[in-house]
């Protein structure tokens, strides 16, 4: 996973460490609770798009430590539950990048 190298690469420790922390709280969610009942509100903002490489970035890692070998080549599509609410007062910008990365 592409999030995974590249932080572990950084010299940054203090982003290393956040980086640990927040999917260590993802890989628990999944092994907390069945997939099945875990969703994210993803509104196309700047600390959504984080969360939501957060999420990707815990769910391969979960995959991984559980030893899901056929999961973890398909582990890009994380087949994560997202909620959206449009609203009318959202930039047309938003509203694209959110689609566009629906759909990606």
């Amino acid at each position: 996973m592409e999030i995974d190298a590249a932080v572990r690469a950084s010299s940054d420790g203090r982003l290393r460490t956040k980086y640990d922390n927040a999917v260590y709280v993802v890989q628990r969610a999944f092994a907390l609770y069945p997939f099945e009942e875990i969703a994210f509100s993803f509104n196309g903002g700047k600390d959504s798009t984080v969360l939501l490489h957060l999420i990707r970035a815990g769910y391969y890692l979960h995959k991984t430590s559980c030893g899901d070998e056929a999961q973890i080549n398909t582990v890009q599509n994380c087949p994560l539950r997202t909620i959206y609410f449009e609203t009318p007062c959202a930039f047309p910008e938003i509203n694209s990048f959110t689609y566009e990365t629906v759909s990606t």
